[in-house]
């Protein structure tokens, strides 16, 4: 009786078919072209490797594309909680933990600045991003500086998606638009990757040490595992680049790897991934998702769908996906 009241329990139990996704920040304008705000070096090839990556991507998961519109009301306002990467040798420390909790990532937080050129902030208030009262920084792009206004102003040419990528952007894509650094503030992604059931996202972009960062940490923060391919990132700066990746590696455990290695492994998964890799045919012909500003609710607070009450948030390694239990 015990036998069979365990197989009925075992018949009954839900199976979860947990997905990926590829997160593409910042491709726009005034980032990418010549005559842009604040454009970045495109020496390195990383958008000809994001143009590989992307169009391959797609047997095996989500596509999210990721545009930034500056609002005067919105941006201003909310990017003084945000965290991103300068190295104005600003004393100011941030909220960070130390990389000893790096394991448990949904309770993680930054890690604390190791040195003066070690400076990761929290930036900006009504429009004025500095660390030091009379210090200005070109890079915070959402900032007004004694030089420029803020970059991708909602409706300006800078704002649209560079030249290079508009013919990857694909309708059954996902598509978000966000007020500040972070995708995840002040949108409802986190919300559309859960019920997706997206537990693994790929970052690629620009800034690294931006966008990428704030995106990156937001969402290893909510348990999603990230990888980043280090090929596939823009920047201004090389030691900040570095330094958000270190800070992801050391405080979140994220993965880093190149475009190809990472399509390679995705190609021929090592175990038990065949069924995750081609779990995005069924949404071949959902159509496209717009995201946009929700001024009401952050993604912080939302509940998680009932449906995966079962689903795992943390991950003891950054590859495997722990083992999930009933509480």
């Amino acid at each position: 009786m015990a036998t069979s009241l365990m197989s009925m329990l075992a018949q009954k139990t839900p199976s979860f078919q947990t997905r990926k996704g590829i997160i593409v920040l910042g491709l726009q304008n005034d980032f990418i072209a010549n005559d842009g705000v604040l454009p970045v070096s495109t020496e390195s090839g990383f958008l000809d490797n994001i143009r590989r990556f992307v169009p391959a991507f797609r047997e095996f998961g989500e596509v999210i594309w990721v545009r930034t519109e500056y609002n005067e009301h919105g941006s201003a306002l909310e990017v003084d909680r945000e965290e991103v990467i300068t190295s104005l040798g600003s004393k100011r420390r941030s909220s960070a933990t130390d990389p000893k909790r790096s394991k448990r990532r949904c309770n993680a937080q930054p890690a604390q600045p190791q040195g003066p050129e070690d400076s990761t902030h929290q930036n900006g208030k009504t429009g004025t991003t500095l660390q030091d009262s009379d210090s200005e920084d070109e890079e915070l792009f959402l900032a007004r500086t004694s030089k420029r206004g803020p970059a991708c102003i909602k409706g300006s040419k800078g704002a649209d998606y560079a030249v290079e990528i508009q013919d990857l952007v694909s309708s059954r894509d996902i598509e978000v638009i966000k007020p500040r650094y972070s995708a995840f503030g002040s949108t409802s992604l986190l919300s559309t990757l859960r019920s997706r059931l997206i537990t693994e996202l790929y970052v690629c972009g620009c800034n690294t040490n931006l966008s990428v960062y704030a995106s990156a940490m937001d969402a290893a923060r909510s348990g999603i595992a990230i990888t980043i391919l280090d090929d596939c990132l823009g920047f201004r700066k090389k030691e900040r680049h570095d330094l958000a990746i270190k800070r992801l590696v050391e405080i979140m455990d994220a993965n880093v790897t190149t475009s190809t290695k990472a399509l390679r492994d995705l190609e021929t998964p090592s175990f038990g991934a065949d069924d995750d890799d081609s779990s995005s045919d069924e949404d071949d012909d959902a159509g496209s998702i717009h995201l946009s500003v929700d001024s009401d609710e952050e993604d912080d607070e939302m509940p998680l769908p009932s449906s995966l009450s079962n689903v795992c948030s943390y991950r003891t390694d950054i590859a495997v996906l722990s083992d999930c239990t009933s509480h």
